[in-house]
């Protein structure tokens, strides 16, 4: 019987049957491995059988088709991301990544997050998606917004609490203008490729936007937990 559950996307995802952790698990890293290696467009559920060493049977066990198998493995990409940003809040943390760290150093995490997991996951998998599957892509793009928007509106409004950041901030307004000018330059539409006529990759590009719009936000105090972290 068909079963149907909510994907992180926010849709409907389909699959025939309880998948089990460990051929998941399997399935998902050997995906993201061939996809990496050869590009999205190119990964086919024959490929990733042979890839994988399983038979194709055996994964239609688990997803009934090549789209519902990228889309579970981007909701498990996005999940990641969502885990490492409430790690950084220090969301019900008494670590020592906790919720007293300087709100400076929680930025920097994120400015580190955002450099090399979010500025190559949209310059790998989400710029094939882009082309692959339109709305996939939209969607997760939306995911990938709105949690980087939650998550430095949450920042700010702590940063400015604790007079590490400017009193004069606007916390939503701020957050809104990183996170816009931190995607557009990471966008897969507009790939930046570390080429002679565009030195720059992406990962570079989002750490330098992150720098420069928090130093025109940080005191004293919170510019030197960011340059310290």
């Amino acid at each position: 019987m068909t079963q149907h559950t909510l994907g992180a996307t926010g849709q409907p995802a389909e699959r025939p049957g309880p998948a089990g952790p460990e051929e998941t698990e399997r399935i998902l890293h050997g995906l993201r491995d061939l996809a990496h290696r050869r590009g999205l467009e190119a990964v086919t559920m024959d490929r990733l059988a042979a890839h994988l060493g399983m038979s194709k049977r055996t994964i239609y066990r688990f997803y009934r088709s090549k789209r519902a198998l990228v889309e579970a493995l981007v909701d498990r990409l996005l999940d990641e991301i969502e885990l490492t940003l409430r790690s950084i809040r220090g969301d019900g943390s008494e670590e020592a990544s906790g919720p007293w760290q300087p709100v400076g150093r929680k930025l920097r995490r994120t400015q580190d997050l955002v450099a090399r997991r979010i500025a190559g996951l949209n310059a790998g998998l989400l710029a094939d998606l882009a082309y692959e599957s339109p709305e996939l892509y939209r969607r997760s793009r939306q995911r990938q917004t709105q949690l980087l928007r939650e998550h430095l509106q949450h920042l700010l409004r702590q940063g400015v609490a604790t007079r590490e950041l400017r009193a004069q901030l606007e916390p939503e307004l701020a957050a809104e203008a990183i996170v816009r000018s931190v995607l557009c330059v990471t966008r897969p539409e507009h790939p930046l490729p570390h080429s002679s006529t565009e030195p720059y990759p992406a990962s570079e590009l989002a750490a330098a936007t992150f720098s420069l719009l928090f130093t025109g936000m940080l005191t004293a105090s919170g510019h030197q937990a960011f340059v310290e972290s």
